[in-house]
């Protein structure tokens, strides 16, 4: 790749070091910790015909139908159309003239194999146990400049998109998701169109739908995963500085608009990756080697990340735009990530960044807000052993409004 104007690197190392730690901030005051969810109850399941493969090895068929699809979008700036590739799972149940569309947006240095479990042997497809559990059409995107979804405009192209590229992309795909305007890729043609949609996000797929959500006000809810807009201190951000010294300052030093957080080693396994985003104790072994192999684990557009600290600033000041629509905050208690008040991160003293974001949230926005804690869960939370309970938690959220 072409090296990036040498004006940049300075401020782009700069953002990315307050991206993963503020040295100077004052920690937060820390208050009570919500520890269940609060929902509705509802029960029941949905089933259709056209089963795939099971989730795990004698398990009864989930019964879901998968389509791959794709997307036209429009990259602010940028005059000519991009395609964002997806997949969509659904049941028989699914009716679009009343029931709602989930669209699912991946952390950073991920895609949407994420949501279906990386197809690792054992692990939960989870999306298509969303669909199947939760009478909904559930999207699976890879963001434009990831995965299926590449952004290549000539040099640097990774330096132009931004978080705003995101949203703004988003939005589009949000609209043609409603109107059932979007092209299918290759499997059967779903139902088109959809009551209503509800974004989901993990990371800083779940920092992107909250700021979609103080911008457009044409989604029926939120559902983010492990994101606090608060500062990440302590013994993670050590961690992190240290990552960024020996990973990441190498390759913006050599010009690269795409960057690895956990590239390929040698002995085909990353220890960031478990430090960072697993809780061991509550993940399948073979799962866990396999998740933080070499390849699982993308290049991301350095442009998403020297945006992210103006993200959390502009969320948090925004909080109060957001209407009224139900809102699920999804938490790991073990997340290194995001340290709660019981969860101390890496080395145990980390400030708690959970129970200052939900007193936010219950002070400032006219939302419906509701706290799910997963036990025995980190950050990539759906290879973890909880994540059966989790689908059952979220699907009962789904059809609580």
């Amino acid at each position: 790749m072409t090296a990036a104007p040498s004006r940049l690197m300075p401020t782009l190392i700069t953002l990315l070091a307050l991206w993963l730690t503020d040295a100077h901030a004052q920690p937060p005051a820390c208050g009570s910790y919500i520890r269940r969810i609060e929902i509705n109850q509802v029960e029941g399941c949905a089933s259709a015909p056209k089963p795939i493969e099971p989730s795990r090895p004698g398990e009864a068929s989930m019964h879901i139908s998968e389509t791959e699809v794709a997307f036209t979008v429009h990259k602010p700036g940028d005059p000519v159309p991009a395609r964002v590739r997806g997949t969509v799972f659904y049941t028989q149940r699914f009716d679009p003239h009343k029931h709602r569309a989930v669209v699912l947006l991946h952390g950073g240095t991920l895609d949407r194999r994420f949501w279906d479990g990386f197809k690792i042997p054992g692990a939960l497809r989870f999306a298509a146990e969303l669909a199947r559990q939760s009478d909904t059409a559930v999207f699976t995107v890879d963001r434009l400049g990831s995965g299926e979804s590449p952004y290549d405009r000539g040099p640097g192209s990774g330096f132009k998109v931004t978080p705003d590229t995101n949203v703004e992309t988003t939005h589009e795909i949000v609209a043609q998701i409603r109107k059932g305007s979007y092209e299918v890729v290759d499997g059967p043609v779903p139902p088109q169109g959809a009551a209503g949609v509800v974004l989901g996000g993990q990371s800083f797929g779940a920092a992107l739908i909250e700021l979609y959500a103080t911008r457009h006000q044409d989604i029926d809810g939120l559902m983010p995963f492990g994101w606090s807009n608060q500062v990440l201190p302590g013994a993670s951000a050590s961690m992190f500085v240290k990552m960024l010294d020996e990973v990441v300052t190498p390759q913006l030093d050599a010009g690269a608009d795409y960057i690895y957080f956990f590239p390929p080693e040698k002995n085909n396994y990353s220890k960031y990756c478990e430090q960072a985003v697993y809780h061991a104790p509550g993940v399948d072994p073979d799962i866990l080697r396999q998740a933080c192999g070499n390849g699982l684990h993308n290049r991301i557009p350095v442009g998403e990340f020297s945006g992210v600290q103006p993200m959390k600033k502009e969320i948090t000041a925004n909080v109060g735009k957001i209407g009224a629509i139900p809102v699920l905050f999804m938490f790991g208690r073990q997340d290194n990530m995001v340290p709660g008040p019981e969860w101390g991160g890496l080395g145990g003293k980390d400030v708690d960044v959970i129970t200052p974001e939900i007193a936010h949230w219950r002070a400032k926005c006219k939302c419906k807000l509701s706290v799910y804690v997963i036990e025995d869960t980190s950050h990539d939370f759906p290879l973890h052993k909880s994540a059966e309970s989790t689908v059952k938690e979220m699907s009962k959220w789904l059809k609580s409004f």
